[in-house]
């Protein structure tokens, strides 16, 4: 038994991936597909949102073990986006924000629970000598949930999407020191936080260095 969207659920996450994160110029599509079919969508930048953003679509085929207050509504899936900055060029599916997306949308294949809000995973396997970032943290996407909260499937349950924080060493200790919430609390404003090869921790400011 395998876990995939049928042609209609796929449509409705492109739609809405397309409504409100960008045109979707490009999808990667998986070369073996055995437990679950996933996708990866490239959503191209536009003026109110000047990142690109990859956005799993797939991996909603698989049941989460959510928070109660989310299952308690069928919000029990969920797609998984990472945002870019403009300038970046995926080349090759070896990029490691690709390998990374294929990696993390099949943890639930193995652990339903694994995929929460705050979960934090370190890069280790997927770094490049390019590559500033030591971790991501999961976070629900505050922007998706503003403008339309989650996809709801013929199947009646609902589909959220969770953001992909791409955190720097310093963050990271930031996190350590403190906490992933107080971490989240402090750079809200500065959200979403797209991976960039220039950008500089959030932390300096809120240190004022």
């Amino acid at each position: 038994m395998g876990y995939f969207y049928d042609t209609t659920e796929k449509i409705l996450i492109e739609q809405y991936v397309s409504e409100h994160m960008g045109e979707i110029k490009s999808k990667i599509t998986e070369e073996a597909v055995f437990e679950a079919g996933i996708d990866l969508l490239i959503a191209e930048p536009t003026p109110e949102r000047p990142f690109r953003s990859l956005v799993t679509c797939g991996m909603g085929a698989i049941p989460l073990e959510l928070p109660q207050y989310l299952s308690m509504h069928r919000i029990n899936r969920a797609e998984l986006v990472l945002h870019l900055s403009p300038e970046w060029q995926l080349k090759s599916r070896l990029d490691w924000p690709i390998r990374l997306m294929h990696w993390l949308s099949r943890l639930p294949l193995d652990d339903a629970s694994l995929i929460r809000d705050l979960a934090i995973f370190e890069l280790d396997a997927f770094l490049e000598h390019d590559n500033p970032y030591r971790a991501v943290m999961l976070h629900y996407c505050n922007e998706c949930h503003l403008l339309d909260p989650f996809v709801r499937l013929p199947r009646k349950d609902r589909v959220i999407f969770m953001e992909l924080i791409p955190l720097l060493p310093a963050e990271l200790d930031y996190i350590e020191a403190h906490s992933a919430e107080e971490f989240l609390r402090d750079v809200h404003r500065f959200l979403p936080l797209a991976a960039d090869q220039t950008r500089q921790p959030v932390t300096k400011q809120l240190s004022g260095e």
